[in-house]
């Protein structure tokens, strides 16, 4: 059975809530088997999981599915829990799960392909995995999803060849025999002007950063299966309300202007506001439509957003304002609490200088995720220090609060962070943020605290005043 076929009959048979398979169509790794399970398949596909971890047990229908539709085709997939094989998931570098790894004679690449992956993502990128590295042809297919890359000269180098076989999923290749002229490779994506490179189209190296530098199109679609295409890279967002196709159809002529205008500088991008809305306001704070938001680096939490008239020489000047320094940051925030008198003090990004960093106290702060496990697992913590420096009248020397980092974003790029919970604290006066990373206990905190205050003898008067008073309960 071709892929093809595989992919329709896996369409119809969910469809017809029909499929007939078990989780044994994945095959389990352990630390012991790896290597050698690698190597006799061939082909792999590993998903790193952790048990605790809800995003992949969310995959592992999709996953199963897959599997089950990709056999006999030469391709396994495995997985391996990495809270158990440990020295695995540290050789391949794996912090989170679920991480997706594609091995191949040796070889190993990353998943790269729709986020997260169902099933049919699945098929379809192992299928281009698999294919011939490159299909010899008079005449080349038309760029589809992926770009296309066609080398025209006497004979199939090498460099080329080597080039796409570690590249067949961000690509698809294709060889031209062409004797009359002098040798090239010519990139293309879907609905733009061909790119040539006509020196030293031999050499893989040279080959591979052509293709990198290239990868994204001047003006494409940005989603879940996108978006891999522009990390690190500096990014437009257009935001138009509406269907996509409708939306494509109408602003793609003048986006293509604003793409061509800023070749080179930025990738830009449109993006379906009905089926993303709730992403794009999570990720960017914006949630009305028409808008232009440019990130200098796809993914940064940086970003200034444009809602004026949608032309290309408005957008253009926006940019061109942004790059030059005239234009503020826009940032996404929660509204100001209306009574802010509880223990650990509210503060969100519209009034996070003010409460942050301030003259005369010192400020511990959590950036932390409502949803976040391990956030849960600190607040009783968290509060017990909030209140122990209430208990003592601190409130004066040292404010404890928190910061929704989902809802607002941090506007003090000294204070970035990757993960949730993140504590920092700012000595009274100070502009240097310090990153707290003790004991995530309140007598830890504290402690640490203490150590790091600039109003130590503030706080020790302090101590000393109450316990004169009253006995205290101690943390």
């Amino acid at each position: 059975m071709s892929l093809n076929r595989a992919l329709v009959l896996f369409s119809l048979l969910v469809a017809a809530n029909a499929w007939p398979f078990s989780s044994t169509s994945v095959v389990t790794l352990t630390s012991s088997s790896f290597d050698s399970r690698i190597r006799a398949n061939g082909k792999t596909m590993v998903e790193f999981y952790a048990p605790w971890c809800g995003h992949c047990k969310k995959l592992e229908p999709a996953y199963e599915e897959a599997a089950a539709a990709l056999l006999g085709h030469g391709v396994v997939l495995a997985k391996i829990d990495g809270s158990l094989a440990k020295d695995v998931a540290a050789r391949f570098g794996i912090e989170n799960y679920p991480s997706l790894l594609w091995f191949e004679g040796g070889r190993k690449s990353d998943y790269d392909g729709e986020q997260p992956p169902t099933a049919a993502a699945l098929i379809e990128w192992v299928g281009n995995a698999i294919r011939p590295p490159v299909i010899e042809t008079a005449s080349p297919a038309a760029p589809g999803k992926l770009p296309r890359m066609v080398l025209h000269a006497p004979e199939l180098y090498e460099g080329f060849s080597d080039a796409a076989k570690v590249n067949r999923t961000s690509a698809v290749w294709y060889f031209v025999k062409d004797t009359t002229g002098n040798p090239k490779v010519v990139l293309q994506h879907k609905g733009e002007e061909p790119i040539e490179m006509t020196s030293y189209v031999a050499d893989q190296d040279v080959i591979m950063a052509f293709l990198s530098d290239h990868a994204a199109p001047l003006l494409g679609k940005l989603d879940g299966e996108t978006f891999s295409l522009y990390s690190g890279k500096p990014l437009i967002w257009s935001l138009f309300p509406g269907d996509i196709a409708a939306v494509e159809a109408e602003y793609r002529p003048m986006l293509m202007e604003v793409a061509e205008k800023l070749a080179g500088k930025y990738c830009v991008t449109f993006t379906d506001t009905v089926k993303f809305k709730d992403n794009i306001d999570g990720m960017l704070g914006v949630d009305q439509f028409p808008a232009i938001v440019v990130q200098p680096k796809a993914g940064a939490k940086t970003k200034f957003v444009y809602t004026g008239d949608m032309t290309a020489s408005a957008i253009v000047r926006f940019v061109e304002e942004v790059d030059a320094g005239k234009v503020a940051r826009s940032f996404k925030s929660e509204l100001e609490p209306t009574s802010n008198d509880r223990p650990v003090r509210v503060v969100v990004s519209n009034t996070f200088h003010k409460e942050v960093f301030v003259e005369t106290k010192d400020v511990f702060i959590e950036i932390y995720a409502p949803w976040c496990g391990s956030c849960k697992k600190l607040q009783p913590e968290y509060l017990k220090l909030a209140k122990y420096v209430q208990q003592w009248e601190l409130g004066e020397v040292i404010t404890i609060a928190k910061i929704d980092g989902t809802a607002n974003d941090i506007p003090v790029a000294t204070m970035d962070y990757s993960s949730f919970p993140t504590l920092y604290f700012v000595r009274a006066g100070s502009d240097t943020p310090l990153k707290y990373q003790g004991e995530r206990t309140s007598k830890g905190m504290w402690a640490w605290i203490k150590d790091h205050t600039s109003r130590l003898e503030a706080v020790k008067k302090r101590l000393t005043a109450v316990k004169s008073r009253q006995k205290r309960k101690d943390l």
